[in-house]
């Protein structure tokens, strides 16, 4: 036998709300209309009162009087823990010199009590958050008509200057983010020598593992029928789409494009607009087509579009494991629901 010690459960304090008559969900038979906004905005407002309850949002220093603070989130915050670490500026530096950081829990809707409370009163706050500017935005528009101490200055994206500060393209990283953190507090701090430390850091050569081994390109699985399939006729061009047979576009087979799943052929049928006509092929993969496929032939039939679209059945959805394509899809299904739908020429090519 084994004994598990398991944490108490998690006690929540009951929010001072009361919900208005009719709830705040909407329920069957709802129809769209003001009311359903209106219980939108009920619910946003029972989100503060929860969180004024159950605070999600964490200060991680919690220094008295700090004038710097960083505003984190998610994995830029880990992040940013360690570019502070590679610049030697630990818990007890941070307490020393007036910076504490500020975790937020809840990226939408901010909460709005405790953000403006860590902000208040500091000469300046660094956002950083990964991609766009969710949470810099609801701050700054808090801010406009906010009687409060507010912060002398608020930066993330962009800076002061409005230029690019924290990037909103990519990953954002330690070392991405030690230059930035590192200029913004030599700013408060020049005898910490920041700058001169995150030059150093970002100056070295990034280590590269070279392992040697054999490398595969991934290529179509041995008795495929997409080996032959998605080849072409000499001087034809094809567009690729979702499935295992999108790896045609980097063959030589003359496959290129993309497109979402359900869009294959969408495109070329604006495309053909302007180009006189001109024929193509259109990759799909069976799977494809019963789960939403059908509709872009269904739509190049309606724009008479000079496409022809090549169904590539292989009985699996290959792609992701080798799994039965879902509900009842055969070759003669396919052929009479093509055929239902308009199509002007059906082909079935197979090598038995």
């Amino acid at each position: 036998g084994a004994s598990v010690d398991l944490p108490p459960d998690r006690v929540f304090n009951q929010p001072d709300y009361s919900a208005p008559a009719g709830g705040l969900h909407v329920r069957l038979g709802d129809l769209p209309s003001a009311e359903i906004e209106t219980r939108i905005h009920h619910k946003l407002e029972a989100v503060q009162a929860f969180l004024r309850a159950n605070p999600i949002d964490r200060h991680i220093y919690d220094t008295p009087d700090a004038n710097f603070g960083i505003v984190t989130t998610g994995k830029g915050h880990l992040d940013t823990m360690e570019a502070l670490r590679l610049l030697g500026l630990d818990e007890v530096k941070c307490r020393a010199l007036g910076i504490d950081i500020y975790k937020i829990g809840m990226v939408w809707p901010l909460a709005l009590d405790d953000a403006l409370d860590f902000v208040k009163g500091k000469r300046e706050v660094l956002v950083i958050e990964e991609k766009r500017g969710i949470i810099e935005s609801q701050f700054k528009e808090a801010f406009y008509d906010w009687p409060g101490s507010k912060p002398a200055r608020m930066v993330g994206k962009h800076d002061e200057n409005l230029k690019e500060l924290v990037p909103w393209t990519g990953e954002l990283s330690p070392l991405k983010l030690v230059p930035i953190i590192a200029a913004r507090l030599n700013a408060f701090f020049p005898d910490e020598n920041l700058v001169e430390k995150a030059r150093a850091l970002t100056d070295q050569p990034p280590v590269l593992l070279n392992v040697p081994g054999a490398t595969r390109t991934p290529y179509f699985c041995s008795g495929c029928p997409h080996n032959s399939s998605t080849k072409l006729p000499e001087g034809s061009k094809a567009n690729s789409g979702i499935g295992c047979h999108v790896m045609a576009s980097w063959m030589d087979r003359d496959t290129a494009g993309f497109a979402q799943m359900g869009g294959e052929g969408v495109p070329w049928i604006a495309t053909s607009m302007f180009n006189g006509g001109k024929h193509v092929f259109q990759n799909l993969g069976e799977g494809t087509w019963y789960h939403s496929g059908s509709l872009a032939i269904r739509q190049a039939v309606a724009a008479k579009t000079n496409i022809t679209y090549k169904i590539l059945y292989n009985d699996a959805v290959a792609m992701t494991g080798g799994q039965p394509v879902d509900g009842p899809v055969s070759v003669a299904a396919i052929a009479q629901a093509c055929r239902a739908e308009g199509v002007a020429r059906i082909a079935l090519v197979s090598d038995r």
